[in-house]
């Protein structure tokens, strides 16, 4: 039992543990079909993680309430549930039904239950006592290697994300054409959350609504609309200048049904400075479908996008403006562009120190060439300078007025 302790801790890949844990349980003894469940702490709810012997469909799909079934009873009362006549329990429940004997172990890590092991057999009186009292021991070692499994792969995930988070910075600095800006910040962001439907949302100062530019709803390209700024989920966050997250829409009177399966709703604004200009807009058909790390994880990026769009605008402005004008809101765009890459790089190294990266990898290839295009077709003081000299032509009464326009 040590050395199959020894063996499950010393995997890290949490889909690679879950695949050795049949393996070492029938060192111990025989089962017909096997499954590890994990607990969802904030639904209450188990799901079956890595299943032997089931159906391909059923293990995908299957889900118990904690106190449901021998499996659900077994972690809500935090221990083991030996069933040696299936037929005699009235609690069984689950898509084998040519099983006759079960044994459920619930997996506890500091007095708290993560999971449960849990063994069929075809056969009548075919677990022990012996055999629950070695599946409970070996629980605990399974319990504390999924957990630093989970420690491992979300260490690495946000890793992942934080180089993500840098190459958008990267690349959406370097986009002028704003349809092409919006299709790509699509792309990365389906980098950092599997999104089912996306939605870019841009504020129409002369309408005052807020135009649908982009849409994505599984994998495809949807048709545009508008929305009144305050109007529903999406047009509150952008009138507000707040994230919203709404587990359920059903349950709040701001959602407007436009598309019909959708559960759990995610809007970010897209702020420069105080001013918004845009949202993002995800949805889910899953109850409950983003955390409150999705949010602020799109707020970062949030940032970005909003100067990227914003030095975009200004450069599809720019286009119908006389030339004196152009250079005027090219300037702008270009420094702003500027501090966009600045922020970018900067919050990427100084998240790596925080969390205590002694190396940089692959970070400093980035961060490099986003400061080197800082420089091409001028340095930001350069423009500064321009934009300086602009307004000293045009004299200090249309400082103000120049500025709020643009």
């Amino acid at each position: 039992l040590l050395e199959l302790g020894r063996d499950v801790m010393s995997v890290l890949d949490l889909t690679e543990l879950l695949e050795r844990i049949p393996q070492l349980i029938a060192r111990l003894t025989t089962f017909s079909a096997f499954s590890v469940y994990l607990l969802d702490e904030h639904r209450q709810e188990l799901r079956v993680a890595y299943a032997v012997g089931y159906p391909d469909d059923v293990a995908r799909t299957l889900r118990l309430r904690v106190g449901q079934g021998v499996v659900g009873a077994a972690v809500e009362q935090g221990r083991p549930i030996l069933v040696n006549d299936i037929g005699l329990e009235p609690r069984f429940v689950g898509p084998l039904r040519n099983m006759n004997s079960q044994l459920a172990v619930p997996m506890r890590r500091k007095g708290r239950v993560v999971g449960a092991l849990n063994l069929l057999s075809e056969y009548t009186g075919a677990f022990s006592d012996q055999d629950e009292m070695l599946l409970r021991q070996f629980a605990a070692h399974v319990a504390v290697a999924i957990e630093n499994a989970r420690l491992f792969r979300a260490e690495r995930q946000y890793t992942e994300t934080l180089e993500t988070l840098a190459e958008i910075g990267r690349e959406v600095s370097a986009i002028l054409d704003r349809d092409k800006l919006l299709t790509r910040i699509a792309g990365l962001t389906k980098r950092l959350i599997d999104y089912r439907t996306f939605g870019i949302f841009l504020l129409n100062d002369a309408t005052q609504e807020l135009d649908l530019k982009l849409a994505v709803r599984y994998g495809e390209v949807g048709t545009a609309y508008s929305v009144k700024l305050g109007q529903g989920l999406v047009g509150w966050a952008a009138l507000h200048r707040q994230p919203v997250l709404v587990a359920d829409v059903s349950t709040d009177p701001r959602y407007i049904n436009l598309v019909a399966d959708v559960r759990s709703e995610l809007v970010i604004p897209l702020l420069v400075k105080e001013r918004c200009i845009g949202v993002f807009d995800l949805e889910s058909p899953e109850l409950d479908a983003f955390t409150k790390e999705h949010a602020e994880l799109l707020t970062l990026l949030a940032s970005q996008a909003a100067a990227a769009v914003a030095a975009a605008n200004q450069g599809i402005a720019a286009l119908d403006k006389d030339e004196e004008t152009q250079e005027f809101r090219i300037a702008i765009a270009k420094t702003r562009v500027g501090e966009a890459a600045t922020m970018a790089a900067e919050l990427a190294h100084q998240v790596h120190g925080a969390i205590g990266f002694t190396k940089e990898y692959a970070l400093q290839l980035s961060t490099r060439r986003l400061w080197s295009w800082r420089e091409e077709f001028g340095a930001d003081p350069e423009w500064a300078a321009k934009l300086g000299a602009y307004f000293c032509a045009k004299g200090a009464d249309s400082l103000w007025p120049t500025l709020t326009a643009a």
